[in-house]
């Protein structure tokens, strides 16, 4: 393959990382020829069988195989196929045996979706795990090359547990929730929390973790955290044990 631009891209499902990626391979030259999704009106997943060369199936990770199974007697020869789950391997359905005529691959970006602006800003700075057939992998490695020229492969035996190590993430959220709850109950606004939030990421890449944690757990300041586990009872008693939990947890950090 001489020039991947060439190719007829099409989309089934357009979710918010298919529409960031979306803005970006045609910002980067690229066709997008077909893009099917249940809410729109063209909604034609077998069309985009027929039709494109390289298929991006980016729905929620529980409809994928249904898709694969929908479109497979529809694929041309040497179409490319791919999805974005960071837990499931490109090889579904076990195809890479009966059918190496069609090339699989995965691919999964370190980021976070959730605002378009914020995603279109990080997605050139962002690593993106692949993993797939060896045709699949070398032309989405193309692809990613024009994007970030960030990337690393990933055995398919591995992804779950990359996967886990990518959403653990998430439990950021319900420790701002909580943080976020205090401040609004104090009447102070979240904002004045973020050069704290902020500078705490930094360090954390920074540096090891346990040259900067801080705070009572981490000076076992015992008097302090039974005033705390007192508030939290009286305030907010579902925290509670999630403050005994993550404190317990720093403590073991520092020893």
């Amino acid at each position: 393959m001489k020039n991947i631009r060439n190719l007829k891209i099409g989309f089934i499902g357009y979710g918010r990382v298919a529409k960031v990626f979306v803005f970006f391979l045609k910002k980067k030259g690229f066709k997008i020829k077909i893009i099917s999704d249940r809410k729109m009106k063209k909604f034609d997943n077998i069309k985009v069988a027929k039709t494109c060369d390289l298929i991006f199936v980016a729905t929620p990770d529980k409809e994928i195989k249904k898709v694969y199974l929908e479109i497979e007697k529809y694929l041309k020869p040497n179409t490319y196929l791919g999805h974005f789950s960071g837990s499931l391997p490109a090889d579904l359905l076990n195809w890479q045996r009966k059918k190496k005529n069609i090339h699989l691959f995965s691919i999964h970006p370190i980021l976070t979706f959730g605002d378009f602006k914020k995603a279109v800003k990080y997605l050139p700075k962002t690593y993106f795990a692949i993993e797939g057939t060896k045709k699949g992998k070398e032309v989405i490695k193309r692809i990613v090359k024009k994007i970030s020229n960030k990337y690393f492969y990933i055995n398919k035996e591995d992804k779950p547990l990359y996967h886990l190590m990518c959403t653990i993430t998430n439990f950021l959220f319900p420790i701002l929730y909580f943080t976020f709850q205090i401040a609004k109950r104090l009447k102070i606004p979240k904002k004045v929390l973020y050069p704290l939030v902020a500078a705490t990421i930094e360090n954390i890449f920074e540096k090891e973790i346990k040259q900067i944690i801080t705070g009572p757990a981490a000076r076992n300041e015992k008097e302090v955290i039974n005033l705390h586990k007192k508030m939290l009872k009286k305030y907010f008693p579902n925290y509670l044990k999630m403050y005994e939990s993550l404190t317990k947890t720093i403590t073991k950090i520092i020893e």
